[in-house]
């Protein structure tokens, strides 16, 4: 997924929310950015942060629609 964000893609039959939330719940319990410094990816570190937060916040929201 992140050489998807890096490239400026999505998931082939995925919207972009849907996208985001996706790799947010694949990455929520993953200390992100010293993954992406490990593995030299911190040029691209925060268009992949950016994404994982959208997933959070979108997650956020489609969760308090779903209580009303």
């Amino acid at each position: 997924m992140i050489d998807l964000i890096e490239k400026n893609e999505i998931m082939p039959g995925l919207s972009f929310n849907e996208f985001a939330i996706a790799f947010y719940q694949e990455v929520k319990l993953v200390p992100l950015s010293r993954y992406l410094k490990t593995n030299n990816r911190a040029k691209r570190m925060p268009k992949i942060m950016t994404m994982k937060k959208a997933g959070e916040l979108l997650l956020f929201l489609l969760k308090q629609m779903m209580k009303l």
